[in-house]
């Protein structure tokens, strides 16, 4: 069962194009230009598995995702990316594509296997990895229940938040006098003094072999008008002076686990679609000089690496782009030049419990 949590319906026509990316250009890339969609107005590139998601009208011109037409064109050599975030969410952060930047994690890269949304028909539509450990650390530590582990969780740049399973969830807000409030839609958020941000607690997500503590200090924020917009959360159940909202959430049915952006700025994230493999380790807040190295396809794993291998690509193909926050899949690409062919689409598309928040590149 692939679960759904947002569906956007869109119409317009799909194009080819050139693209540019980093200075380097793709002739001939298919891209969707949507005339009407429901629930955004913002330019996406998808960095997902391909998903043929409910469409009418002309196929698409390319069953390769927006990453297979740039490996095909050698702009990179392989459908994997990496994602950094600075830990001050004004900053943003960066997307590298087809490699890895060992200047932006400490550590060792740790390299995990993309749970299939069906095993039995090994299909892949999210990106999703098992969580082995949840829990508290300092003077009221507090860990998960045993039988809540493993989880699945799915990693989504484009969430503000973190759902988590719903038994370690309620001892955290007992513990730390969290109270819970539900919207209509049936999200539950925490509300708390804003005092405990001051708190030396932190959030400890464990992998084998890996542990990402984030501060209580970035999980307890004042809202700020975008946020109450983006959750519906209507002017006359906004906050108190003082009070501020706890970022972190109960899993609920439709949604599963999700580690969002609060978590992914303290966790450097590197995505391989060939392989079916997320890597991770401890992100570097001040990373310096970029020290990049390719993801090559056809390996068999991201490659094991230190932040001391600073490995210089040969070939310098993978391709870096910045910006402000955006979801996983919605990087900015630079233009291109005026659309050369245009054949109708109309469709829907599903977002699924992805890294990327929908599906939204119609590719």
């Amino acid at each position: 069962m692939i679960a759904i949590y947002e569906i956007a319906e869109y119409t317009g026509n799909w194009y080819t194009d050139t693209l540019t990316l980093g200075g380097k250009s793709v002739e001939n890339f298919v891209l969707g230009v949507a005339d009407t969609f429901s629930n955004s107005t913002t330019n996406t590139f998808g960095v997902m598995y391909y998903l043929p998601e409910g469409r009418t009208g002309t196929p698409a011109p390319t069953t390769d995702n927006s990453l297979g037409q740039m490996v095909k064109a050698g702009l990179i050599p392989s459908s994997a990316y990496s994602i950094w975030m600075d830990q001050n969410p004004a900053k943003g952060g960066s997307v590298l594509l087809g490699g890895v930047d060992t200047s932006k994690f400490v550590g060792e890269l740790q390299s995990y296997p993309i749970v299939p949304d069906i095993p039995a028909k090994n299909l892949y539509v999210s990106l999703c990895l098992n969580i082995t450990s949840i829990g508290v650390g300092g003077s009221k530590p507090l860990n998960a229940n045993s039988s809540e582990l493993p989880a699945v969780a799915t990693l989504d740049t484009g969430n503000p938040n973190l759902l988590l399973p719903s038994g370690l969830v309620g001892n955290i807000y007992k513990t730390f006098g969290v109270q819970a409030i539900s919207l209509s839609g049936g999200a539950t958020f925490g509300v708390c003094d804003c005092a405990l941000a001051s708190s030396s607690a932190t959030l400890d997500i464990g992998f084998p072999g890996l542990k990402i503590s984030i501060p209580f200090g970035d999980l307890v924020i004042s809202p700020t008008d975008d946020l109450y917009k983006g959750y519906n959360i209507p002017a006359d159940s906004h906050l108190p002076n003082g009070t501020c909202l706890f970022m972190v959430s109960p899993t609920r049915a439709g949604f599963g686990n999700i580690l969002g952006d609060n978590f992914l700025r303290y966790a450097y994230y590197v995505v391989d679609l060939d392989t079916h493999q997320i890597g991770l380790a401890p992100s570097n807040p001040n990373p310096g000089k970029s020290q990049i190295m390719e993801i090559a396809a056809g390996t068999k794993a991201i490659p094991s690496l230190s932040a001391t291998e600073a490995v210089a690509t040969g070939t310098n193909t993978a391709t870096n782009t910045k910006g402000g926050p955006s979801s996983t899949g919605s990087a900015q690409p630079s233009t291109s030049t005026k659309p050369s062919v245009g054949n109708r689409l109309s469709g829907v598309d599903f977002g699924v419990l992805v890294g990327i928040v929908g599906l939204a590149c119609l590719l």
